[in-house]
């Protein structure tokens, strides 16, 4: 759930284009009024140190800009209402009605230009479970990826059950949670997930994770899609 004191949150999300880490830069949030917000706060000093430029329109980092519509810098993420074809767009991402925020929030607003996208925190799990759908991580890096198709997806199909397993000697992130098809790791969660999952986990609550998509000929970072659905009753031993 993405609600938290009647705002709705989305994460701003930098991949460092050289190690591609992803670090939560900044938070997007609209109240109940329609009135939107944005900061920046978690990771933005690890990730100006390695090498993020503060967004154009948002030069400072200690301020909380509020305005009455979607910034206009985040805004123009978004394929125009006027669109010939804006009717297929809602479809795809299950929308019958134009709406701003909803459409970042679904779309991620990702550009080819540059490497910031939107996606939904975990802030706490609904009464009926959590179900988010998002890829993993790490792929690259498993599959020795060259650029070209990687041999190593032959055995990575679809509806594959996968068990999550936390790895907390992990250096790069000790909330780290290796993605496990049968006894083969297959990738990470993301570390925007991997702190509040990992607390989850340890936690007791069941879970569901398969693969949904994999895309042989998409970028490795962005090739196998998950759906882990969370639920609130425990697994007890």
């Amino acid at each position: 759930m993405t609600v938290k004191n009647d705002r709705d949150y989305l994460y701003v999300i930098w991949k460092d284009p050289e190690s591609r880490r992803q670090y939560v830069i900044g938070e997007l949030s609209e109240d109940k009024s329609g009135k939107y917000e944005f900061c920046y706060c978690h990771e933005i000093d690890d990730a100006r140190e390695n090498g993020f430029e503060l967004l154009i329109s948002f030069d400072d980092v200690s301020k909380r800009y509020i305005s009455n519509r979607l910034f206009p810098p985040f805004a123009s993420r978004l394929p125009d209402r006027k669109r010939k074809d804006i009717g297929n767009i809602l479809r795809k991402y299950s929308m019958t009605e134009y709406d701003e925020y909803s459409l970042l929030k679904r779309s991620g607003g990702a550009l080819p230009i540059d490497n910031i996208k939107f996606i939904e925190p975990i802030l706490q799990i609904p009464k009926d479970g959590l179900e988010k759908t998002f890829c993993i991580a790490g792929v690259r890096h498993w599959a020795s990826c060259g650029g070209e198709e990687c041999f190593k997806f032959n055995n990575v199909h679809e509806n594959d059950d996968l068990r999550l397993e936390l790895e907390p000697a992990n250096v790069h992130d000790k909330y780290a949670v290796k993605v496990m098809d049968n006894s083969i790791l297959i990738g990470y969660i993301p570390r925007y997930y991997s702190k509040e999952l990992s607390y989850l986990i340890n936690s007791g609550f069941s879970y569901k994770c398969v693969i949904s998509k994999v895309q042989k000929n998409h970028e490795c970072d962005e090739c196998i899609q998950v759906s882990l659905k969370i639920q609130r009753e425990k697994i007890y031993a």
